[in-house]
């Protein structure tokens, strides 16, 4: 069963406290229809944060591959760069890292640079 909360106090945490007499506060209500009430700016912010996580992401514009000693294998999967000014520098800076290996800089299946 659910704990009522009088209009002065905000659950957080699993206990009531009393709101600071200076806080600001919102009109009660839910925020943006997800069920979740809101009493305090704070606790908006908090909400936010939480929704507003970062998504990884899986294909960049520009990448840097390892491949074996062939060239026709792909070894290892070195960067995923959006920016081509970004991607040239980290290919060199790859290519200053190892020396003697095989190292394309590709844009989708076109390949830029390569170290061979």
């Amino acid at each position: 069963m659910r704990e009522m909360i009088s209009p002065c106090t905000v659950k957080k945490s699993g206990r009531a406290r009393p709101l600071a007499s200076g806080a600001p506060r919102l009109r009660r209500g839910y925020y943006g229809g997800a069920g979740r009430h809101v009493e305090r700016w704070s606790e908006l912010r908090t909400i936010r944060e939480t929704s507003m996580r970062i998504k990884n992401r899986k294909q960049f514009a520009h990448r840097i591959d390892l491949w074996d000693d062939d060239g026709a294998n792909l070894v290892d999967h070195l960067a995923g760069v959006e920016d081509l000014d970004v991607a040239a520098a980290t290919y060199r800076a790859a290519c200053r890292r190892w020396p003697k290996a095989k190292i394309t800089l590709r844009q989708g299946a076109r390949v830029v640079d390569k170290s061979w």
